[in-house]
């Protein structure tokens, strides 16, 4: 059996169940563009330019991603990738580990930008929350998810520029990743979660699933999350020229894998014309990582996305 979704427009067909993109829903005869399959991955490549206990990029551009009691993945030429689970894996630990890093890693081999950020529709609005790990985006749309708005994505942004003058987000559905003391501070009961992951402590907030729409949405805004003084207001500086251009570049997903992959340059290219007088505004969120001031936060949000609280 296989499942048959929408990835950045694209049609992907897939011997697992990825519940984060959403169903392909164009004609019949429309050819595939990517195989998802399980097989055979080797646990390393023959000839890596870069290695990590965590990922390797070979000469010839194919990738390898590997997590322990997880699974491999290896992909090549953004049309092929080859899931080999671990003997005791969850399938659900797979799927997951497959919608971020294998994902990620395709959007670069198809000449996306993805960005390292969660993005959320706010009034209409959609704006992208992007960080390093740690920063936040997580818990920042998971607390816009409890105040109505609609998560669109989790630590991965889709980013095509080569189709439409407009700059456009593509929906992935994935799930809100949470650790406990975020839990408790949006009032969430682990108890009635699932772990994120056999033996971690972070826990799951399912975001609503993507609909039969695969249509993008225009990204309006992308606020960069930066640690501010706990005394100071939370504000945001905007950005512009080349300030904001190495800002974009420097929060995309993988970005030193991408450039293993020789994708340097055209990064830089893509970040100039997401940047565009009709690109997103792109500025620095400047936030006191304290939980108290949540609530001001997603007012300041509220408020820049063009609306106050419903």
């Amino acid at each position: 059996m296989t499942f048959d979704y929408c990835f950045c427009g694209w049609r992907l067909r897939s011997a697992l169940e990825l519940p984060a993109l959403p169903p392909f829903d164009g004609a019949a005869d429309t050819p595939v563009d990517i195989e998802v399959s399980l097989g055979a991955v080797p646990p390393a490549l023959p000839d890596p330019v870069r290695s990590t206990p965590f990922q390797q990029v070979g000469r010839d551009g194919s990738v390898l991603v590997r997590i322990d009691g997880v699974a491999r993945l290896r992909l090549e030429g953004g049309h092929t990738l080859v899931v080999a689970p671990a003997p005791d894996a969850a399938p659900a630990d797979v799927a997951l580990f497959l919608q971020s890093s294998g994902l990620g890693m395709l959007a670069h081999q198809r000449g996306l930008l993805p960005l390292h950020a969660s993005v959320v529709e706010i009034h209409g609005r959609t704006v992208a929350f992007a960080g390093h790990s740690g920063a936040g985006k997580s818990t920042l749309a998971a607390s816009l998810l409890a105040r109505g708005h609609r998560p669109l994505a989790d630590d991965l942004c889709l980013l095509r520029t080569d189709r439409a003058a407009r700059i456009e987000a593509w929906p992935l559905g994935a799930r809100l990743k949470l650790w406990r003391p975020s839990l408790a501070a949006l009032e969430f009961d682990p108890g009635r979660l699932v772990r994120s992951r056999q033996g971690q402590d972070k826990f799951v907030v399912e975001m609503p699933p993507p609909t039969a729409t695969t249509a993008p949405r225009r990204l309006d805004m992308v606020l960069i999350l930066t640690a501010g003084s706990a005394g100071d207001d939370d504000r945001v500086e905007w950005l512009s020229g080349f300030d904001a251009l190495v800002c974009l570049v420097e929060h995309t997903y993988r970005r030193t894998a991408a450039q293993a992959l020789g994708r340097g340059g055209e990064l830089m290219r893509q970040a100039g014309a997401i940047l565009g007088p009709d690109g997103p505004r792109l500025g620095l969120l400047r936030r006191a990582l304290r939980f108290e001031r949540l609530e001001t936060q997603i007012h300041l949000l509220e408020t820049l996305a063009g609306g106050d609280r419903p």
